[in-house]
């Protein structure tokens, strides 16, 4: 049995983020910071941002300027 615990994954954090009704901004700043402090990877590809984190990626985008909102796909 493993002794490695991640208090959340991924999708979880994201999901969780989306819920708050963040903006765009607000929401992928909070998702980068995340995936940082839990030893990820961040790298941005135009306008997305692609997060790694415990063998899971998300592709986070804003899909139009008007609706700010975060978005994410796994």
């Amino acid at each position: 049995m493993s002794n490695e615990h991640h208090v959340d994954t991924l999708d979880v954090q994201l999901i969780a983020i989306r819920k708050m009704a963040k903006s765009y901004t607000a929401g992928l700043e909070m998702a980068k910071e995340f995936v940082a402090e839990n030893g990820g990877s961040i790298r941005q590809n135009g306008d997305m941002t692609i997060l790694n984190l415990y063998q899971e990626t998300a592709i986070c985008f804003q899909p139009y300027p008007d609706i700010d909102k975060f978005y994410f796909e796994l």
